[in-house]
């Protein structure tokens, strides 16, 4: 994600700004003095879940469409270097899996919601 995305549709003027590196950089000197200042590797592994993992998937129901394979790649390459930091156990899911999930849940919410249902009848 190394440039600027836009829409495919000609009329559309939404533009998918990319992240991940300025995420990339800060959080990996953030993680890198948190290890430095004595935090055991669990509560770290817990910061780099919910900080870095969380940013990096925001709203990824909605962006990973627009996505190319390459795209794709740099993400879980980010997800594996972070695993080799020990920033994340090699067992945790990949950023595909977590989408997928994350697509799950969103669809069952909708499914399961009286409200939502209230609002289309």
């Amino acid at each position: 994600m190394n440039q600027k995305k836009t829409c495919p549709h000609p009329q559309s003027r939404i533009e998918v700004r990319p992240t991940t590196v300025p995420v990339r950089r800060l959080c990996t000197r953030a993680l890198r003095l948190l290890r430095a200042h004595g935090l055991c590797d669990a509560a770290l592994q817990t910061v780099y879940r919910g900080v870095v993992v969380a940013r990096l998937l925001y709203a990824a129901n909605a962006w990973r469409g627009f996505t190319t394979a390459a795209d794709r790649q740099r993400i879980e390459g980010f997800l594996r270097r972070g695993v080799r930091a020990g920033y994340s156990r090699a067992d945790e899911p990949t950023a595909a899996q977590l989408v997928e999930d994350s697509d799950d849940q969103l669809f069952h919410r909708i499914q399961y919601n009286n409200i939502f249902y209230g609002c289309m009848s």
